[in-house]
């Protein structure tokens, strides 16, 4: 018993549970109700939490430390939080909250409704709050598994979420009397939408819910399965935080109720309300999984098999991840040229930095009569395996595109390429491993690492930029459909050139084998960066001022960043103060 004191690190709640709870609970205060405000709500509204999210994660992550303490560090973990959101926000919950007042609304436009216990409420906005706040943490649990992920373990991962989405989607259409409320009694208004639109609004939100309930729970078994518990515990604690939380506040329908002569903006107290909430969820997950890893499980993390690197087995998975992130986009109307751009930029950048350095691996492999380079200069399956991911986007995003069947054909290509590029992997296994041992990233590649921590930042400020300037202008100038096409069309200049200019930056740098993390000065200048601008935004889309609840939500704001503030200025203290030669050894609550 005290050997393991002496090996595991101490345990400071203010530092470990009190200042993340107070971080992430601010954020989430702040830039959910911002997700709903003039020009956000969907996805691009939830991608400006996640980024709020994914950047105040990462900061506490990194310590200043020379090496990594924490396992849930990886600077691809911001882009997780981004896309996860991103994701769950492609839904809508609208019609639920009515059931707190014991209505089912038919048609909702002309005041028809059935009545309905109260119960569904809480029950549905369970279902939609766990994932919603949950398949964000189940790919940040991606970024740090403590056991080997290679190809066939990213494709078991893959399978048995969105394998459990289709068979939820399968019971859905084939057992809807399951799943939709009161379908026994209302049948035959649930065929006749033309005259119950509101029903036909609850089938549509009702099925992507359990279809992303069921996403998170095919994510969360396959860690089960694999008995990787601090994931476990990451997923299941925010989904179920989420969940809870969601289905006790009621959206607010109470306040309704309470204070009905008052003329207030309630439903945004909603959505700041499940923002804590998600706040707090991740506040508590952080206390359970990601304080600094005691010696057994650092020795895990630098002896374990690593894909990172330039290696044609990243490049695989790499390319698995961003098809599925296409195939989102893409289904998106009016996104299907930034879907193509994005993949084709993601894919050329990979596959040239793989095909410019695998070679430099060579030697350790001892393969006589190759040059470094031409081992990898002329990989014709990687070529022809980007080529094919780019023709999939540009055929889906063209002649296949059809809102209907973008995700199913999307889904389809996603098995054929996965179980190919298994098999060809399998069959070359030898020549690709002796090229660049998986030894060689033990603790990955810190370009590699360096590259997801800027493409995260580029695509989160990019879209959380465009959307609020565009609710800006149209909030004071009307008009929104016109701002939102002309700065999707800055954004189609803008994007594509970032993603080159840092691409190519990528590619100019050796892989570096050698685990640093950024000094306490860098996290400290980009969390500044982000807080200012998603907060200078948040105050922009507030208004107009004149509106007494508008100024309410405005100096709210203003609280909730003065608590953010507070919190990173105190963590950066903590550690600025910590001398160097105990930084390297000690987590900044020592």
């Amino acid at each position: 018993m005290s050997e393991h004191r002496t090996t595991a690190p101490r345990v400071s709640l203010y530092h470990e549970l009190v200042l993340p709870i107070l971080l992430f609970a601010a954020m989430g205060g702040m830039s959910w109700a911002v997700r709903g405000s003039s020009g956000y709500g969907g996805s691009w509204g939830c991608t400006f939490a996640g980024l709020l999210w994914g950047t105040g994660w990462w900061y506490l992550s990194h310590n200043g430390n020379e090496h990594r303490d924490r396992r849930y560090a990886s600077n691809w973990v911001i882009l997780a939080f981004i896309v996860g959101f991103a994701f769950s926000g492609a839904r809508g919950w609208a019609q639920w909250p009515n059931f707190f007042h014991e209505r089912l609304y038919t048609n909702s436009g002309a005041g028809e409704f059935v009545e309905i216990d109260r119960w569904y409420g809480f029950l549905w906005l369970f279902i939609a709050g766990m994932p919603w706040a949950g398949l964000a943490a189940c790919l940040v649990a991606w970024c740090g598994s403590i056991r080997e992920t290679r190809l066939w373990h990213w494709l078991i991962r893959l399978a048995c979420g969105f394998g459990s989405g289709a068979v939820m989607l399968s019971l859905f259409e084939t057992f809807p009397e399951w799943f939709l409320p009161l379908y026994d009694s209302l049948e035959l208004q649930y065929q006749d939408l033309e005259n119950n639109p509101s029903l036909g609004r609850l089938i549509n939100d009702s099925r992507e819910a359990v279809w992303h309930l069921a996403i998170y729970a095919g994510f969360l078994l396959f860690e089960i399965g694999r008995r990787d518990w601090k994931n476990v515990t990451l997923i299941s604690t925010i989904g179920i935080v989420g969940g809870c939380g969601w289905s006790l506040i009621q959206n607010w329908k109470w306040a309704e109720t309470y204070w009905d002569q008052t003329s207030f903006n309630w439903w945004r107290c909603s959505e700041s309300s499940q923002g804590l909430i998600i706040g707090l969820g991740y506040g508590i997950a952080w206390f359970l999984v990601n304080r600094p890893m005691n010696a057994k499980e650092q020795e895990q993390v630098t002896t374990r098999t690593s894909i990172s690197g330039p290696n044609f087995e990243w490049l695989v998975v790499f390319g698995l991840l961003s098809w599925i992130v296409a195939v989102f986009i893409i289904n998106i109307p009016t996104l299907e040229t930034v879907g193509i751009i994005s993949i084709s930029i993601w894919m050329l950048t990979a596959l040239a930095y793989y095909l410019f350095y695998r070679g430099t691996y060579q030697a350790q492999a001892n393969l006589p009569n190759e040059s470094p380079r031409q081992f990898g200069k002329f990989d014709c399956p990687a070529i022809c395996y980007t080529a094919v991911i780019i023709l999939a986007a540009i055929l889906l995003a063209g002649p296949l595109h059809e809102e209907e069947s973008t995700y199913l054909h999307g889904m389809l290509f996603l098995v054929v390429l996965g179980s190919g590029s298994l098999g060809w992997y399998w069959l070359k296994r030898s020549d690709y491993e002796n090229a660049q041992p998986h030894s060689a990233f033990p603790l990955g590649d810190r370009n590699i690492e360096n590259w997801g921590l800027y493409l995260s930042l580029i695509t989160g400020l990019s879209i959380s930029i465009r959307s609020g300037l565009k609710g800006w202008l149209g909030l004071h100038w009307g008009n929104q459909e016109y701002w939102s096409e002309l700065f999707w069309q800055y954004f189609l200049v803008i994007y594509p050139t970032l993603l080159l200019v840092v691409g190519l930056w990528f590619i100019s740098r050796k892989p570096q084998t050698e685990w640093i993390y950024s000094r306490i000065r860098k996290p400290y200048i980009i969390i500044w960066l982000v807080l200012l601008v998603q907060n200078v935004l948040a105050q922009l889309v507030t208004g107009p001022h004149s509106s007494w609840s508008e100024f309410a939500f405005s100096a709210y704001y203003i609280l909730l960043f003065v608590i953010s503030m507070l919190v990173v200025n105190q963590t950066h203290c903590n550690r600025r103060d910590l001398p160097g030669s105990l930084r390297k050894q000690a987590s900044p609550d020592q």
